[in-house]
């Protein structure tokens, strides 16, 4: 898995299709990469989630929020939440493992035990850290952890 591919299902009624999306030229949908994760996001106005044209991708590197841009027909970059941004207990370099997406968090697995949960911002289009959890030391084969917020 070395890439991604975006498909819109077509539905004629007693025939549904599927149709390969082509990235467009300034789409900044991350396509040379596998996605682990790809949803619809709310946005958080006033304490209220609310639909949104944004969606959240997770690949390897982290997850991106993109929004939707009619006009041009593609997807835009909002934000982005960068794994080489976060503290490394050790030489190796961190990176995404597993993700899961619903409509206002994004819950995040790193190679090492790390894990990370995301939600949008209040009033803004930006993640928000709620839980980190770390994985302070191994010993005959328990993990203990540490929760931060």
């Amino acid at each position: 898995m070395n890439e991604t591919h975006l498909f819109q299902i077509d539905d004629q009624g007693a025939n549904t299709t599927f149709r390969r999306v082509e990235s467009a030229p300034c789409s900044e949908l991350v396509t040379k990469k596998p996605t682990f994760a790809f949803s619809n996001f709310h946005k958080r106005l006033e304490g209220e989630y609310v639909d949104s044209s944004l969606v959240v991708q997770v690949v390897p590197n982290g997850p991106f929020l993109l929004e939707w841009d009619a006009a041009m027909g593609n997807y835009m970059e909002r934000m982005a939440w960068k794994v080489e941004n976060t503290d490394s207990y050790d030489t190796r370099p961190l990176e995404i493992v597993a993700a899961h997406v619903n409509g206002s968090q994004v819950a995040l697995a790193l190679n090492g035990g790390r894990r990370a949960l995301l939600c949008v911002q209040n009033n803004a289009i930006e993640f928000k850290e709620l839980i980190k959890l770390h994985v302070i030391f191994t010993y005959q084969l328990e993990q203990f952890f540490l929760w931060t917020y």
